[in-house]
């Protein structure tokens, strides 16, 4: 019961008991920094590769992050967390950055980046319908739309 009152809780919070709240025009700079991000893909694979152009882009997120990590936890705290999570820390950021990114920046090098961006947008969409088929009680929540809650 409590997972059911949070996730309505978030959900008027972010949505307003009744409909959209004046805060929901800040997905409109945020959606269109994502979608400008193909555009800028598109245009840096006239120059570059594919893997060549995200390996540059996840070192710069490699920098950025390191210098967050040490700016909220302190430069040794910083070393501690990377000496003990690097493995997991590395498949995560294979699985869920460079793949994913290096196979849309090649599939760029076939389509347009609007249909790139579209594509990549249905994402959630299939995360909800998918999700119907993850075991309850596993590592993922099922969350079921017509019911608004979640099972574990």
């Amino acid at each position: 019961a409590g997972d059911h009152r949070s996730l309505r809780s978030l959900a008027d919070r972010s949505l307003g008991a009744t409909g959209p709240s004046p805060r929901g025009g800040a997905a409109t700079p945020l959606a269109a920094a994502w979608g400008a991000s193909y555009l800028f893909i598109e245009r840096a694979l006239e120059e570059l590769d594919p893997v060549t152009l995200i390996e540059i882009r996840l070192i710069i997120a490699t920098l950025v992050l390191a210098v967050l990590l040490v700016a909220r936890d302190g430069a040794r705290d910083a070393r501690r967390s990377i000496r003990q999570l690097w493995r997991p820390a590395i498949v995560l950021g294979l699985v869920n950055a460079a793949l994913p990114f290096t196979l849309i920046a090649w599939g760029q090098t076939h389509i347009h980046s609007g249909v790139a961006a579209i594509t990549v947008a249905t994402v959630p969409i299939f995360v909800v319908l998918l999700a119907g088929l993850a075991p309850v009680g596993g590592l993922a929540a099922t969350v079921d739309i017509r019911r608004d809650r979640v099972a574990r």
